[in-house]
């Protein structure tokens, strides 16, 4: 009998702790229940100037693609030569062929100047705009 009440004992003073514990680390972790104030009159502020609230999800595949059809267009139109303008900011110009490589992600520019042929990978997520120039 007496280790019946002795284990008895100890059980509830273990749960007592354990939700002893719990309330306290409930409180600590809810910002709601410290400042529901501050929380709540908390601006909201936009990611950056001119942000879009819609998000499209493309696959860089898809994106390549796209980009591959714009420059064979392009190409057919025969008004200029056809340049890139990269996220760098540097523009490529006398593009002459654009190969997609196997996966989707990157592209591979032959440029024509004066110095001759030039061959030139580039990432997809890198390119911004393709044109006449």
């Amino acid at each position: 009998m007496r280790k019946i009440i002795g284990g008895l004992l100890l059980g509830s003073m273990l749960l007592g702790s354990l939700l002893l514990f719990s309330a306290v680390y409930a409180e600590e972790s809810d910002p709601m229940t410290k400042q529901p104030d501050a929380f709540l009159n908390t601006p909201i502020l936009p990611l950056r100037d001119n942000y879009c609230s819609s998000v499209m999800v493309i696959s860089p595949k898809s994106r390549a693609e796209d980009f591959l059809h714009a420059f064979d267009l392009l190409k057919k139109e025969k008004v200029g030569k056809v340049f890139f303008r990269f996220s760098d900011g540097s523009v490529v110009t006398n593009v002459q062929e654009m190969t997609l490589l196997t996966n989707g992600t990157m592209f591979l520019l032959k440029v024509t100047s004066n110095q001759g042929v030039a061959y030139r990978f580039v990432l997809i997520e890198d390119l911004l705009e393709i044109g006449h120039s």
